[in-house]
């Protein structure tokens, strides 16, 4: 399964270049999560990995990517994978969204 970056705008200062992902580039998704502090759902990446110094930043923001309608099954399963890794809930519903 791979994600498309649909939106590379607003970069943080505390995330380089090298480490934001660019529009019309696939990703691997390793893992989905909710932040509780920005209030969004996020994605860490195979490809490129946020650090300690990107700190607030942990994740990506999974809105920033779309999926292809055939992987969102699989993207369904990688949720509620993590969701029991980290013992939150994401609704999976609002994934709808994300199809392109």
């Amino acid at each position: 399964m791979r994600l498309l970056c649909i939106d590379d705008k607003g970069r943080p200062n505390e995330i380089p270049g090298d480490r934001w992902p660019k529009k019309d580039k696939e990703y691997t998704p390793i893992r989905i999560t909710y932040h509780p502090m920005q209030g969004v759902q996020g994605v860490e990446l195979q490809e490129i990995r946020l650090t300690k110094e990107n700190y607030p930043y942990e994740f990506y923001k999974l809105s920033r990517f779309g999926i292809r309608a055939e992987d969102l099954e699989e993207l369904k399963a990688l949720i509620e994978a993590s969701n029991d890794l980290d013992g939150i809930e994401i609704n999976i519903e609002e994934l709808e969204e994300l199809i392109l």
